[in-house]
């Protein structure tokens, strides 16, 4: 019985381990999203995630590192605020989208302004 237990935690581990790496692989690449509202986020914007690392180019431009869990990413800036925010996302067939969790600093409302198409 102990047996069982043992394995059935470790399949539950590497289960887990799986989905992660699935998710962090998944959210690789460059997206883009146009934004019209509010007025001073307005402009096209693309961001890129490799492997520990995200950046922001457009009107407004940042970029740090970033830690996936899941389908969680926290980021740290490396501009003014430089502070810890984390995020839940959903990613689609060629989408993301992020859910801010908490982040004290005002790169939330660009990175939750809308649906983040693959580029």
């Amino acid at each position: 019985m102990k047996r069982v237990v043992q394995i059935a935690m470790l399949v539950i581990v590497l289960t887990g381990a799986a989905v992660g790496v699935a998710a962090a692989a998944s959210l690789s690449g460059t997206f883009t999203t146009t934004i019209r509202s509010p007025s001073y986020l307005a402009g096209t914007y693309r961001i890129r995630f490799t492997p520990g690392h995200w950046t922001v180019r457009g009107p407004i431009s940042s970029s740090g590192t970033d830690r996936i869990v899941g389908h969680e990413i926290t980021i740290r800036g490396t501009g003014p605020c430089r502070s810890r925010g984390t995020y839940r996302f959903s990613i689609g067939r060629s989408t993301v989208k992020f859910t801010k969790i908490s982040d004290p600093c005002p790169r939330a409302a660009l990175i939750t302004a809308g649906t983040w198409k693959r580029a």
